[in-house]
């Protein structure tokens, strides 16, 4: 909201910073507290469901800011006490920082669970380094926390290009092809992350520990030769549609990486756990899969062949994160055998 009422650049930029730092810490901390509030054979549900509803909170906000534009530009808030006087611009930031004052009421009634593990009593928790649990499982969490990476490049890359493309090279108007891909993403991230996350639970509840990678493991086959077939469609149309298979494909790795993170983190590393996945996430899916896509659109293969670029990139970071899912498999179902009876 304070966005809204910025005086100069400097105090734009200072607020938006702030704003990523308070989002930095909102996955880390949900996760923590859906880890600690449901068993393993109830996981991939209520993360799917925490996933979905980012997703819908953004495409939501900015269906939002464009509304507020049009009607801000059309007058329509002209003579409204304080803010009638604003641009359309700040009016946005406002009105769509408005509903998460509503997180402020929601805040205190969250409360540990007794459903799941438990959590730990105040006089036994004990400070716990991220450091040693990466040492004593190198394989297994350094496995799991890189295919989270190396499976975000392909979404990245499609979420950063695809509109482009779209306009590029379907020759579509900027606002259409915004709408258009924002349609599908929607409705492809609902759909698998719904599927995928109720096929996880009822594996896991008949004894598969390795639920999240045996469900994940087909989607991640399939996105190889959806991928070809996406980034040679003919029109706009077929490649909306392929782009729509493609997504339900590659949009379930982010539940993947978030359950098998919760699976395997101890109590107290958590959050910790899920914040590195995050990191690794951010600087491989969306800083290097568009950065590598875009250099090789630019120097490579010439900037009219973007699609072959971005199914490169795509391909080539699923087709890893396929390979590392199948060596971890194993060590997945092992780590946590042990520790189911550890606990038992």
């Amino acid at each position: 909201m304070a966005c809204g009422l910025a005086t100069g650049f400097v105090m734009l930029f200072i607020m938006r910073m702030m704003i990523g730092v308070g989002e930095a810490g909102i996955g880390p901390a949900s996760h923590g507290i859906i880890g600690a509030s449901f068993p393993r054979d109830q996981l991939a549900k209520p993360l799917a469901l925490q996933g979905m509803g980012m997703q819908i909170g953004g495409a939501g906000g900015i269906a939002a800011a464009g509304a507020i534009l049009s009607a801000g530009a059309a007058g329509a808030f002209t003579g409204l006490p304080w803010v009638g006087d604003l641009a359309p611009w700040r009016l946005a930031f406002i009105f769509i920082g408005l509903p998460g004052l509503v997180a402020l009421v929601l805040i205190p009634l969250i409360h540990d669970s007794k459903a799941g593990s438990q959590p730990l009593a105040a006089d036994t928790v004990r400070p716990v380094s991220v450091i040693p649990f990466l040492r004593a499982n190198p394989r297994l969490a350094g496995l799991v926390l890189l295919a989270a990476g190396t499976s975000a490049m392909g979404f990245g890359s499609i979420s950063a290009w695809s509109p482009e493309i779209l306009q590029r090279i379907y020759l579509m108007e900027p606002a259409q092809a915004g709408a258009a891909f924002g349609g599908v993403v929607l409705s492809a991230a609902i759909l698998s992350q719904a599927v995928y996350s109720v096929t996880t639970d009822w594996f896991a509840r008949r004894g598969a520990l390795d639920a999240p990678i045996r469900v994940g493991l087909l989607p991640i086959i399939l996105s190889l030769p959806v991928a070809f077939f996406t980034y040679r469609a003919a029109d706009a149309g077929a490649f909306l549609a392929w782009q729509f298979a493609l997504l339900c494909c590659v949009v379930p790795c982010g539940g993947l990486a978030n359950t098998c993170v919760q699976q395997i983190a101890p109590p107290e590393l958590r959050s910790r756990l899920s914040a590195i996945m995050i990191l690794i996430i951010s600087i491989l899916g969306f800083g290097l899969g568009p950065a590598l896509s875009g250099w090789l659109s630019e120097y490579v293969f010439g900037e009219q062949q973007l699609r072959t670029a971005v199914s490169i990139v795509l391909i080539g970071g699923m087709t890893i994160t396929l390979l590392m899912l199948l060596v971890v498999q194993r060590p997945l179902r092992d780590y946590t055998a042990a520790r189911e009876e550890r606990s038992a």
